[in-house]
């Protein structure tokens, strides 16, 4: 019985340290949403088409380093020829919002910053991306703009097709 115990002390720090560690949290997803503002009738496919190069093109350009967990939003009007007419950007949203008194000492010195522009921009080239050379054509009876909505969701891994 007293060779039991002393085995049973000698395997508590073992125990102890298997419960000290944390235990692997899953990473969040990454991908691209689209919706149309507006009438979206008929529009499925065209939409469907801009949203596959949009993601390709930003799977493409993903950024080398870990990504900052977040939402950035970019809103595009597109003409009725299927050419990219504006495209407006929203700030980025950290999917964890920074404590308030360190944003508030260090404003400009912000170091996710640099990597959130380069979020930002790995987002905005996949777009233009798409709309450069000749674009993919809305259907014939659409003869006004339209509006879209690009929600880029960045999480800890890379996307997939």
């Amino acid at each position: 019985m007293r060779e039991l115990i002393r085995a049973g002390w000698a395997l508590l720090p073992l125990v102890g340290l298997a419960l000290a560690q944390d235990l692997p949290k899953p990473g969040s997803v990454s991908d691209v949403t689209l919706s149309v503002v507006g009438d979206a009738n008929g529009l499925d496919p065209y939409i469907a088409t801009i949203g596959r190069g949009i993601k390709q093109a930003w799977i493409d350009g993903w950024p080398a380093d870990a990504p900052e967990p977040g939402r950035y939003i970019l809103t595009l009007r597109i003409n009725h020829a299927g050419y990219l007419a504006t495209m407006d950007g929203a700030e980025f949203v950290p999917a964890t919002p920074p404590h308030s008194d360190l944003l508030a000492r260090s404003r400009d010195r912000d170091p996710a910053r640099a990597r959130r522009i380069t979020q930002i921009m790995a987002a905005t080239r996949a777009t233009e991306k798409v709309f450069t050379g000749l674009p993919p054509a809305p259907p014939d009876d659409y003869s006004h703009s339209i509006i879209v909505r690009v929600a880029f969701v960045f999480g800890s891994d890379r996307p997939q097709l």
